[in-house]
């Protein structure tokens, strides 16, 4: 097997490319969820506004990640915005949660699907993968 068969298989199969589609899709389900709770909560709260303004701005940068090695490396936009947005909607959820109804309010929250408190952080942890993705290209 000489050079070039080796760069082609290895071409082949970048894992990047995988983990970048699996989060444009992640982003999308993600959206049409935060589009479908969120809306009906925006005139009260106007932080459910971030979260649908966030993901298709990610849907976009996952995807530019699987077409472009120039934007696989710039990944980490997306994945710490991903984080940053996940993170702050987890914190906002189980604030209100508590708030709203008490030391059970996880568990109400949970079994109710009022306002899950780890839809936010499955977002967040979406937006890991896109760091992996971005921090595998550098050069160490």
């Amino acid at each position: 097997m000489n050079q070039n068969e080796i760069v082609l298989k290895t071409r082949a199969f970048d894992w990047r490319r995988w983990i970048s589609v699996f989060s444009a899709l992640s982003f999308g389900m993600f959206g049409m969820d935060v589009l479908m709770n969120h809306i009906q909560v925006l005139g009260t709260n106007p932080f459910s506004l971030i979260p649908l303004i966030c993901s298709p701005l990610l849907i976009a940068l996952s995807l530019a990640a699987v077409f472009s090695a120039a934007w696989r490396r710039m990944a980490w936009i997306a994945g710490l915005l991903a984080v940053a947005v996940g993170l702050t909607g987890t914190l906002f959820h189980f604030v209100y949660n508590l708030a709203d109804s008490g030391g059970l309010a996880i568990i109400e929250a949970v079994l109710s699907a009022k306002r899950p408190p780890f839809a936010p952080a499955a977002f967040a942890a979406t937006g890991v993968l896109m760091l992996f993705v971005a921090l595998s290209g550098r050069k160490i």
